[in-house]
């Protein structure tokens, strides 16, 4: 039964929360109790834990902002399919309890007073304000716990204790927090400063509506761009050319999109976003053929190949990414569309007489900068000019 791992209320008016890292990829396996990512508002980090064992299927991603109760992954049994609507995170049903009536308290009898005895007024209850809560104190995630020496000291009854900086610096250097709250995210800060609030108490819708009007923000800011890349293909098309020789007699005929599907899948598996199954659209003279591969990444060269001659063994529309191929057509460049919830669309050209061809990605800028973009497309260019690796 699949069960969700949902942003959770930290109390304190918290309204949403940055989804700051997972721990695990996409389709990994995961144990009861494990923490699986990481999330961070304006007063605490918290790591999240799997309620359950199964398969973690992550539907927001590393950097993104979300509402309390957001569900931000899926854990599946084995061979369980992905739910279409967000499972509930109670994976046991409870039983709703019986109604009872409610019965009236009987009113007190008047007390007998004797003549001449004036009534004494009832004692006034003092009204006490109620304890503000302690604040919670959660350490620093494990990936940081290496950087730098750690001195566990524990003991009945006492806080674990350790002296380390939070990225790099010298093992008692004092670390000074950001210059504004939510520095981390330049031009973006998730919550107003504490003088703020001393200064002038919000309402308790205040940073509800203030979480809305950054996420609208956000949200409007979110552009498609494009990026290309010239990549020399002769090293491909040499490894495909030997491969059909091998594989002919057991049925299978790869192509230059096999090799150029399987090096975009390795190296998006390799990014801070996971890649999921991917999608391939091949241009020919007269129609375009489509299809989609999921768990490239866990797949030999051959096997993929394989899939995809067979029309692939996921529906297109539940691919993360698209692949289109213009290599037959004479196109020297174009740019794909970017549709349909994908995280990136690629569209490869033909080669030139120099043997080089054009591979453009189309990516929101929500979910890739142009640094992760570069980074992305230059990693698919050392795979495709270097291609023996991708049959290991």
């Amino acid at each position: 039964m699949a069960v969700s791992v949902e942003l959770p209320d930290l109390g304190r008016d918290m309204a949403g929360g940055l989804v700051a890292e997972w721990y695990l990829p996409d389709g990994a396996a995961v144990g009861a109790g494990e923490p699986v990512c990481r999330v961070e508002c304006a007063f605490v980090a918290y790591e999240v834990e799997a309620a359950e064992s199964g398969l973690l299927r992550i539907r927001r991603p590393a950097g993104s902002i979300e509402r309390v109760g957001e569900v931000l992954g899926i854990i599946l049994e084995p061979g369980e399919a992905l739910p279409h609507e967000e499972p509930s995170s109670r994976h046991v049903p409870v039983a709703e309890a019986p109604l009872v009536p409610e019965v009236p308290e009987p009113e007190p009898e008047a007390a007998l007073l004797e003549p001449g005895v004036p009534e004494l007024e009832p004692e006034l209850e003092l009204e006490l304000e109620p304890e503000t809560p302690e604040a919670v104190v959660v350490p620093f995630p494990r990936r940081f716990a290496a950087v730098a020496a750690v001195e566990w000291e524990m003991a009945p009854g006492d806080a674990v204790e350790f002296h380390t900086s939070f990225f790099s610096g010298a093992v008692d250097e004092v670390t000074h927090s950001l210059p504004e709250a939510g520095g981390s995210i330049p031009g973006l800060p998730l919550w107003e400063p504490e003088e703020g609030h001393q200064a002038s108490p919000a309402a308790p819708d205040g940073a509800r509506e203030r979480f809305q009007r950054i996420s609208d923000e956000a949200s409007a800011s979110a552009q498609v761009l494009t990026m290309s890349i010239e990549i020399d293909l002769s090293e491909a098309e040499r490894l495909v050319s030997v491969c059909q020789r091998e594989w002919q007699k057991h049925g299978v005929v790869p192509r230059i999109e096999d090799a150029a599907f399987r090096a975009i899948c390795l190296a998006i598996e390799t990014a801070d976003l996971a890649g999921g199954a991917g999608g391939i659209v091949i241009a020919e003279s007269s129609t375009d053929v489509s299809c989609a591969v999921g768990n490239v990444a866990n797949k030999t060269l051959r096997e993929a190949a394989t899939s995809r001659a067979a029309g692939g063994d996921t529906p297109f529309e539940q691919s993360t990414w698209v692949l289109v191929s213009l290599f037959g057509l004479g196109i020297a460049a174009a740019a794909p569309r970017l549709d349909g919830g994908r995280t990136a669309a690629f569209a490869l050209a033909s080669p030139g007489r120099d043997g080089c061809a054009a591979l453009t990605m189309a990516y929101d800028s929500s979910r890739w900068s142009e640094g992760s973009a570069g980074r992305l497309l230059g990693r698919i260019r050392e795979l495709l000019e270097s291609p023996c690796a991708m049959l290991i």
